[in-house]
């Protein structure tokens, strides 16, 4: 068996940081996905397109077909091609939630306008054929930045809070769904990746600290 990995020896003085480290590590090659015929010839197929806001296709892009309830649809999932195109087959009988992810993108589900609200389901026949369901990815963004005490020293685990908030035309900011949560490092910088697009409220605090968040959205 082939061992995909790859080590570097890096010689760390006190007080110092190893930066620079670089590694290459080869990927496995992926094994070609083949239909089960027996599955395929008791579900249904949907062919589709995911592609960005601008248009563009996404390849490498993972589809997944779920149950509305949130419980998988007999397992399928498949990847996009270069043309931004999939097709799940063997998909059981029934309404499924047919969603698309890649990195880099905020995951979404077919008919899905906002990050709050939910897909459209899909309608799955014994045998039948669902075409040109299209599922548009917009960029996700990073939220990043320093957590320093009163003395402007970095403070070390410090909690960090990501929420997202929706301004009403009175000025207030209502919580929405949706938060993330961290901690600072030993420099006291967080970072938080694969945000979805939106308006948010940054909080730190000490890890020992109780902080009320309805407070600070008032």
């Amino acid at each position: 068996a082939s061992v995909h990995a790859a080590a570097v020896t890096v010689d760390v003085e006190a007080g110092a940081e190893a930066a620079g480290v670089d590694l290459v590590v080869d990927r496995p090659a992926a094994a070609p996905m083949l239909p089960d015929r027996a599955v395929e010839s008791s579900g249904g197929t949907i062919r589709g397109t995911v592609s960005a806001t601008d248009g563009s296709p996404l390849s490498d892009a993972t589809v997944t077909a779920t149950r509305p309830g949130g419980g998988p649809a007999g397992g399928t999932r498949t990847t996009t091609d270069a043309s931004g195109r999939f097709t799940l087959r063997g998909v059981p009988p029934g309404s499924v939630n047919v969603q698309a992810s890649k990195r880099g993108y905020v995951p979404l589900q077919a008919g899905q306008r906002g990050g709050g609200l939910p897909g459209q389901p899909v309608r799955i026949e014994i045998g039948k054929e669902v075409d040109d369901v299209s599922i548009v990815l917009p960029r996700s963004g990073a939220v990043s930045g320093l957590v320093l005490d009163e003395f402007g020293e970095p403070l070390h685990e410090a909690r960090v809070n990501l929420l997202r908030v929706r301004r009403q035309p009175t000025g207030a900011l209502v919580r929405e769904q949706g938060a993330l949560a961290g901690q600072t490092d030993d420099r006291g910088q967080f970072r938080f990746s694969d945000v979805r697009p939106g308006d948010y409220v940054v909080m730190a605090s000490l890890p020992d600290e109780s902080i009320d968040r309805s407070a600070v959205l008032r």
